[in-house]
């Protein structure tokens, strides 16, 4: 009994040395006790008061942003309605082209909006930042500026420009617009 408690002790012990010298080839070498490294590519974190990187890692690296164009469709909205240039109550009209590229026959993200009906801008803000709609984004496009190439170009770049985003321009694209520069991470920190 003493010798098959005394094998078992053995073979627990040496498996727990292969277990940990396989998880660390798997790992790689164990870091520093308090150094911090995600599996993010590019990162910056930034003390907001004082602007003092806390953090970075490749942040000069230029990277396209998840999201640019639903994040941009957002920011031109809010603005033009600080700026009085638009209200939540509004209302734009579902277009065909809306509902095709970026409705339910897409089959990207979408509100769902029927065509030909009208939403408001509200409801489409909520369709573009909750559901992510395409629908929604087009339509706010269509509605502001008559069609996606014009909120591009007149709209989205030109406040980017606005806001420092120097690396950055929009021009319509298949479903709404295409991303058609990069921007380091560094850059999209500082205006956070």
């Amino acid at each position: 009994m003493r010798g098959a408690m005394a094998a078992a002790i053995a073979v627990a012990i040496g498996w727990s040395g292969v277990v940990y010298a396989a998880n660390q080839s798997v790992q790689g070498a164990k870091k520093e006790e308090f150094a911090f490294d995600g599996d993010a590519p590019t990162a910056i974190l930034i003390e907001a008061s004082s602007g003092s990187v806390l953090f970075e890692k490749n942040a000069d690296e230029l990277r396209a942003p998840s999201s640019m164009m639903k994040l941009m469709t957002a920011e031109v909205v809010f603005h033009a309605i600080k700026q009085g240039d638009i209200k939540l109550s509004d209302e734009y009209r579902i277009s065909e082209n809306a509902w095709r590229k970026g409705g339910a026959p897409s089959g990207g993200s979408t509100m769902f909006a029927a065509i030909n009906s009208k939403v408001s801008v509200d409801d489409l803000l909520h369709g573009a930042i909750i559901q992510s709609g395409n629908d929604a984004c087009i339509a706010l496009a269509e509605g502001m500026a008559g069609n996606e190439r014009m909120f591009a170009t007149d709209f989205m770049t030109k406040r980017a420009r606005e806001l420092g985003l120097t690396l950055v321009g929009f021009l319509r694209g298949r479903r709404f617009v295409i991303y058609s520069g990069d921007e380091r991470v560094k850059d999209s920190g500082t205006r956070s």
